[in-house]
């Protein structure tokens, strides 16, 4: 009998507030737009389309 595999695991490396991080695709929640107060940073272009690839996976889109 096969046993059943542990769902993939979506992480994209990204940089953030100069450090070095893992942006956890499949961790994917809604946020509540009133727990936003405040801009850490903005993100480079190429962190942002990796983050769009990564949550496709995830969504099966």
């Amino acid at each position: 009998m096969r046993q059943p595999t542990a769902p993939a695991n979506h992480t994209v490396k990204v940089s953030c507030m100069g450090k070095n991080a893992l942006a956890v695709c499949d961790q994917l929640r809604a946020v509540d737009k009133t727990r936003l107060t405040d801009w850490i940073e903005v993100m480079d272009q190429e962190s942002l389309e990796s983050i769009g690839k990564g949550l496709q996976q995830v969504l099966s889109l």
